[in-house]
């Protein structure tokens, strides 16, 4: 038995997407990003930076976030944050389809299913800048200090310049390097321990 080490074993990429949907959103000049959160309401998914964005005039850097997390009563939330609660297969790869990127702020992680997703989908990822999110996104990723308000607002606006001059990262050699299937990841684990 190994002792003192951490392997991270990847799993293989979701099936249920249909790519063949996803139309990308080139033009934001006249709008700000269509961000998409699904993410269940543990502290840790780090859903209340959102709320240090509600008094700032944010309409030309994002212009939606949908977040999976039911709606609090009584927060008097801004029109451009959506809690919508736990969605349907259907309607989770829906909302990947309306992003223009996934934001994920999420403070600790095991491995962060919803990158691998948003790969898939092709979609850019703006992820909080931690290892978990390093070990899967690699260089392909805007990241910021998800504590920081500020630095979400800088990889936002970053994120937009970059979609305005028609760059979209290219997860192929990422995707290439996982598990086909769970029989791999079972191999792999086997040979790990």
């Amino acid at each position: 038995l190994k002792r003192n080490c951490i392997k991270v074993i990847g799993q293989p990429p979701p099936n249920w997407f249909n790519l063949s949907d996803h139309q990308r959103s080139d033009k934001l000049e006249s709008r700000g990003l269509r961000l998409f959160y699904p993410a269940a309401g543990y502290p840790h998914k780090n859903h209340s930076i959102f709320e240090g964005l509600y008094s700032l005039d944010i309409k030309n850097i994002i212009d939606r976030v949908v977040v999976t997390v039911p709606d609090k009563e009584g927060t008097n939330s801004p029109a451009w944050i959506h809690y919508v609660g736990e969605l349907s297969q259907e309607d989770c790869l829906l909302e990947y389809q309306r992003a223009d990127a996934l934001i994920y702020p999420s403070l600790l992680e095991s491995y962060g299913l919803p990158l691998i997703e948003a790969m898939v989908m092709g979609l850019p990822i703006i992820v909080a800048d931690l290892p978990y999110a390093h070990a899967l996104c690699g260089d392909d990723a805007i990241y910021f200090d998800a504590k920081s308000n500020e630095g979400l607002i800088e990889a936002c606006v970053i994120l937009k310049n970059k979609i305005e001059n028609g760059w979209y990262p290219n997860w192929s050699s990422t995707l290439a390097a996982m598990p086909k299937n769970w029989s791999v990841v079972a191999q792999k684990f086997l040979q790990e321990f």
